[in-house]
């Protein structure tokens, strides 16, 4: 016997930082929601550090001021004041500062788990937020007018609105024939924390090499993580080694600018690959996250993109619920898409380029790059776009991503 119907204007899946996201935003304004991921609560709640840190950009912090939550992620948040970009052998360089930026931070560096702590514990204190935590969406049925999704054994509901956040490789994009195209970059990150001679002085760091890129990002108490994107095959050899001589190879890659660094966590690896999904929607769902997107993290921007799907898609839903349109109709989810579509292709399409062409050995290419950098260290405006880029000042922004609640 199945229990009565919710009534929920979305069910959204996938519980990481970008469902909790849009289930949050969707809040604000007044619109219900269940959210349904597998995960353990505990696990999310107690993790230790994973290794992972994430690149909060200036409009993410803008959104997360705007829902309320960000002087809970502000503790655990280092400002990044400058960002130097070189690549290894070559004299070219750009160097960010706070000119660039109107005197703004550039972006946060924040744990990757006391951003899930911070966004699983709004979305369980919302009133408006049905948490199904853990559970599982067991089947979905489309309908003229909504869509019907069984939950479990006891619970079936009926919405709108379904939204796939679970992750770059969903099975609800599976299942309702999304297509998606994905590739693999065979390197491997390599992450973890670093202590430095000399202070970070909130300076982010992305140093190209031929075996891939090396980025230092700067923590709380003058620590740095760093993400280092190696060939496969290289990066198991580093794993291999012993702390000390890890801590010598990722010197010498590096260079002495920060002074002797020494390796005071353990490592972590992640495999690297990239996932583009040409249509964002089918009938009465859409995709956001990772479930729409994967890029490498050479440009620390997969997240932040992930964001700006959340509070793009809870734009038009709001503002379609409020002149009384049906919030998931073909009409407002193609908003959604054209509104999206051009960032997304645009940052993999950059970012791709970025780790194809900066990671390779070629004398030719090197000079290329060397000229580009130093171009662009010394055209203000190209400083400009490319600081605003990074900050998520670009483009037709959301409402969130400008400061402003819905």
């Amino acid at each position: 016997m199945m229990k009565s119907s919710l009534d929920v204007n979305a069910l959204i899946i996938g519980a990481g930082p970008v469902g909790a996201t849009l289930a949050l935003a969707l809040a604000q304004a007044g619109l219900k929601s269940v959210i349904v991921d597998p995960c353990e609560p505990a696990h999310v709640l107690d993790k230790g550090f994973d290794g992972r840190t994430l690149a909060i950009s200036h409009g993410s912090h803008l959104l997360f001021k705007a829902l309320g939550i960000w002087e809970e992620m502000l503790p655990f948040a280092e400002p990044i004041k400058k960002i130097h970009i070189s690549q290894a052998n070559h004299l070219g360089y750009v160097h960010y500062d706070e000119k660039d930026s109107n005197n703004l931070a550039m972006g946060y560096i924040i744990e990757n788990r006391y951003l899930r702590q911070i966004l699983f514990k709004s979305i369980f204190n919302n009133h408006l937020i049905d948490c199904h935590i853990p559970g599982q969406v067991q089947s979905l049925k489309c309908h003229s007018f909504f869509q019907e999704a069984i939950l479990d054994k006891q619970t079936s509901l009926k919405t709108p609105l379904v939204v796939a956040a679970d992750g770059r490789n969903s099975t609800t994009r599976q299942q309702v024939g999304l297509k998606a195209h994905d590739w693999s970059y065979h390197q491997l990150a390599l992450v973890g924390v670093l202590k430095t001679e000399y202070l970070h002085e909130n300076i982010a760091f992305e140093h190209f090499l031929p075996t891939g890129p090396l980025a230092l990002l700067p923590m709380q108490n003058d620590l740095c993580s760093f993400v280092w994107s190696v060939k496969k095959d290289y990066g198991e050899h580093l794993l291999t080694l012993s702390e000390q001589e890890f801590s010598q190879q990722l010197q010498t890659a590096f260079g002495d600018y920060l002074g002797k660094i020494e390796l005071i966590s353990q490592r972590w690896s992640y495999p690297l690959s990239g996932v583009f999904v040409p249509q964002l929607i089918a009938e009465r769902l859409a995709l956001i996250g990772d479930a729409a997107h994967v890029i490498h993290p050479v440009a620390g921007q997969g997240l932040n993109l992930g964001f700006r799907d959340a509070v793009t898609l809870a734009e038009v839903v709001v503002d379609a619920a409020r002149v009384g349109i049906d919030i998931g109709s073909a009409q407002i989810l193609e908003r959604y898409q054209r509104w999206r579509r051009s960032d997304i292709v645009t940052l993999t399409g950059v970012t791709d380029l970025l780790i194809r062409s900066f990671s390779n050995d070629s004398k030719a290419l090197g000079n290329l790059r060397m000229i580009g950098l130093r171009l662009a260290n010394r055209l203000p405006g190209v400083k400009r776009f490319m600081t605003h880029h990074a900050m998520g000042l670009l483009g037709e922004r959301p409402r969130l991503l400008q400061g402003f609640p819905l």
